[in-house]
């Protein structure tokens, strides 16, 4: 199902700065997808979250030890939040599901994926 009538909420590239110390970056070959590596995540760790824009689609990816330990993809997201506290908030709707998914990075890394039928 699309979500035409809802914006889609970017992550605030300050809070992402301030919060995690990660810059946004485009992805090449790519108009509308941008990343952010946030590095030092735990023991020798670190996760990447990845979006589109457009696309309404997010992936957060957790490495530890150059190991994939996580990958996670949402479509039809309408936000991507920074909590202060030190997580990273996913928020997608649907007509039939509503979930969020946090991914809190500091001080280590816990994924809290909660879904529920409308």
């Amino acid at each position: 199902m699309g979500m035409t009538g809802i914006e889609f909420i970017e992550p605030d590239e300050v809070e992402f700065l301030n919060t995690f110390g990660a810059e946004k970056s485009a992805i090449p070959g790519e108009e509308s997808a941008f990343r952010f590596d946030i590095e030092g995540v735990g023991d020798d760790g670190k996760v990447q979250l990845s979006y589109d824009a457009v696309g309404r689609s997010a992936q957060v990816i957790w490495l530890r030890r150059d190991r994939e330990m996580a990958r996670i993809y949402r479509e039809n997201i309408h936000q991507i939040s920074v909590d202060p506290s030190g997580a990273i908030r996913i928020e997608n709707d649907s007509s039939d599901i509503s979930s969020v998914l946090i991914v809190e990075i500091y001080p280590a890394v816990r994924i809290t994926d909660t879904q529920l039928l409308c």
